[in-house]
């Protein structure tokens, strides 16, 4: 415990200004500072892989996006995995066969494998009698055989997965907010796989497709749900970023208030596509809608029943400005582990400061603003995973995440986050699932996640504690904060 609050209380000082480095040293010496190791950007990022600033420490990761008025910081917990026992009870970890087998494959395989490299120097020689490494023989296939069986069966593996998302929004003009896609072509369990969430995380370099679905059948459907019901007129489609043969030629989109009864609001047959990433934006009579779904009926190759892909789906928004600002910088720190953004709106410099603990295992985030009461945000948890609960406390300041991965049961994986957040003067209300604070001096941010996953080290293949992960993260974030 003592270890955990020592590093919360560092974190949070070096994010308030509290510990400098300028101190004794440089009233004694003139030597120079070290040269700077810095990434700087003076727009926002618009793709996850190339331009978010990537922060980790102990169990916890993040990417920061640095919007001015809606930032995402795309979170990650290092034990949180779909597949697996969760998914499936007889999963075994993989193996093939006993433990008798296994060693007795290894035993194997390192005896022809010694045997290649004591033959290796006599065998290959050039006439000047100089080793050469040109022309090794591959492996036999009885190595392959050994190599193979060694490897197990990772069929039932599952993949890595996002924790979700920390928004932080200007509740007066930020964009609406997707917080739950899905579609009845998924990538199947134990697959890496390109989900639908991936049509609005802001990349064109990610996409969704469903070749490696269960089951492939017309129509595929893409449903998605907002935070808000907001009012639209239009949408965009970007096309991916390979086999034009993927691309939808005809759908139907739909809109709901209440994810039950749709309204259909545009239809579309043999479109072409003349681009990878191409844009094309379509029209329709404005109305007022939180859920919708997109219905492809064909796409360009094999007959119109070739898996399709997309990268992006965007719905206009009727009512959304974009923000007025200039002096924007956003940039990560590689000596010191921090990422800040920084820019002027209305007269008033606003900056927000990013950092993960190590010892603490939580993120922390600093807002503050160069004019008292200047800072009015909404807080809020989001997560790709179906099966999760989102509830906001405003007399403790929480917001809390739990949930499980796709496909797990009940006697599956658990994974639980907790945002807290701090306001120095101004109010504090619940907004639905998220956290409104009004005209704050300050805000401190402080996020961490667990998940009830253990490390088995014997062959019962039991990998959760089945003990509820969030009393501990609870405890950390509250020591972080204290």
């Amino acid at each position: 415990m003592k270890r955990r609050l020592t590093g919360g209380i560092v974190t949070m000082a070096v994010l308030a200004g509290m510990v400098t480095t300028g101190g004794t040293a440089a009233q004694t010496t003139e030597a120079a500072a070290p040269t700077p190791l810095q990434t700087y950007y003076t727009a926002p990022a618009t793709n996850w892989e190339k331009e978010a600033m990537p922060l980790g420490n102990g169990f916890i990761g993040a990417m920061v996006f640095g919007g001015v008025d809606s930032d995402r910081v795309q979170l990650n917990e290092h034990t949180l995995w779909s597949g697996g026992p969760g998914a499936n009870a007889s999963y075994n970890g993989g193996h093939k066969g006993t433990p008798a087998q296994a060693k007795a494959a290894l035993r194997e395989l390192r005896e022809l494998l010694q045997q290649r490299a004591n033959d290796f120097p006599q065998a290959y020689k050039n006439e000047n009698g100089q080793i050469i490494s040109q022309n090794y023989p591959p492996e036999t296939d009885r190595m392959k055989t050994l190599i193979n069986t060694l490897m197990g069966d990772k069929s039932g593996f599952g993949s890595y997965q996002t924790f979700g998302n920390l928004l932080i929004v200007d509740p007066a003009s930020a964009p609406p907010v997707v917080v739950y896609a899905t579609s009845n072509a998924e990538p199947r369990p134990g697959t890496t796989g390109q989900f639908a969430s991936n049509l609005f995380d802001g990349s064109n370099g990610t996409k969704w497709y469903t070749g490696d679905a269960v089951s492939l059948n017309f129509p595929i459907t893409v449903d998605w749900e907002y935070e808000a019901a907001f009012t639209t007129g239009g949408y965009t489609l970007v096309s991916g970023e390979d086999v034009p043969d993927r691309d939808p030629v005809t759908w139907k989109l739909y809109g709901s208030l209440d994810g039950t009864d749709y309204t259909l609001l545009n239809e579309q047959t043999g479109v072409t596509w003349s681009g990878r990433n191409q844009e094309k934006h379509f029209t329709f009579t404005q109305g007022t809608y939180k859920h919708f779904r997109l219905a492809i009926s064909a796409t360009a190759g094999s007959g119109g029943r070739t898996p399709p892909q997309l990268a992006q789906i965007r719905m206009d928004d009727a009512g959304y400005a974009p923000p007025v600002y200039d002096n924007y910088r956003r940039g990560l720190d590689l000596r010191e582990a921090v990422a800040s953004v920084s820019c002027r709106q209305d007269g008033v410099t606003y900056t927000r400061e990013y950092f993960v603990s190590n010892p603490g295992n939580f993120l922390a985030v600093r807002l503050t603003a160069d004019k008292p009461g200047s800072i009015t945000k909404r807080f809020s948890l989001t997560t790709e995973h179906k099966n999760h609960v989102v509830s906001a406390d405003a007399d403790a300041g929480t917001v809390t995440l739990t949930g499980q991965p796709s496909g797990h049961g009940a006697n599956g994986l658990h994974f639980a986050g907790q945002l807290k957040v701090v306001h120095e003067k101004g109010t504090i209300a619940a907004h639905g699932e998220a956290l409104d604070v009004t005209g704050a001096d300050a805000v401190t941010l402080i996020f961490s996640a667990g998940t009830d996953y253990f490390q088995c080290m014997d062959d019962t293949f039991d990998f959760f504690t089945h003990e509820d992960p969030l009393p501990e993260i609870v405890e950390r974030v509250n020591a972080a904060a204290a």
